[in-house]
């Protein structure tokens, strides 16, 4: 899945190093940045993972929604 993405905005808000995120969906910092940083491929799967562990939804980190807390 191909997206603009909301997980620097979301990492920061919850205070998580991106050496934290990164260990969530096992791959490396380095990696976790690059999806941070540029639109790229993430699987639904680990989007999954990280709404997760944020604490958000699937389409706030794939950049469908900008409300981090929908249920709210």
């Amino acid at each position: 899945m191909l997206f603009k993405s909301n997980l620097r905005v979301i990492r920061e808000r919850r205070n998580v190093s991106p050496s934290e995120a990164a260990k969530v969906i096992g791959m490396s910092e380095k990696e976790y940045l690059k999806y941070e940083r540029h639109p790229r491929n993430l699987d639904a799967y680990d989007i999954l993972e990280l709404s997760r562990f944020f604490g958000t939804s699937m389409f706030y980190i794939a950049g469908y929604t900008n409300d981090p807390d929908p249920d709210k």
